[in-house]
């Protein structure tokens, strides 16, 4: 039997994550550098067109990579209040999975889950992938995780 109340969930997910996303910018910096076996940088939030506090609960890896705050952050790991146009969260990333069956597996390699709430909303999940250098040296790590052969 259909859910009658799955339409309006449906919607409302949709909702809460286009304010999100209208509210803040939230991309990956545009400074990285390797360090030891992973990556090192940040992702950005800017602030667009919303004055209500923004807060990053968490920020998840993929199949093959493992994402985590440079400063091991508490969770939340930040809020953008009202009067503050822009922060980073400093974070690494490395290739934690390399095995054959992941690497086949994966079919969103480079996209990271986030949890981010607008004001007193719930928290909406997102999507980012990096772009520019952060995916440049991503690309690397997945090329030098391959097994050789």
């Amino acid at each position: 039997m259909p859910d009658p109340d799955l339409l309006e969930r449906l919607h409302t997910t949709e909702c809460g994550q286009l304010a999100v996303r209208d509210a803040v910018d939230i991309a990956f910096g545009p400074s990285w550098e390797r360090s030891g076996t992973g990556v090192r940088g940040a992702l950005r939030l800017q602030r667009q067109a919303s004055t209500e506090p923004v807060t990053v609960v968490d920020v998840g890896g993929t199949v093959i990579f493992t994402i985590r705050t440079v400063s091991e952050l508490p969770k939340p790991l930040l809020r953008l209040d009202p009067a503050t146009e822009s922060a980073e969260i400093p974070v690494e990333i490395s290739a934690s999975r390399c095995d054959a069956h992941a690497l086949t597996e994966s079919k969103k390699s480079f996209v990271f889950p986030m949890w981010v709430s607008l004001g007193e909303a719930p928290e909406q999940y997102l999507e980012i992938e990096p772009e520019g250098d952060s995916r440049r040296l991503l690309e690397q790590l997945l090329d030098e995780c391959r097994p050789a052969g």
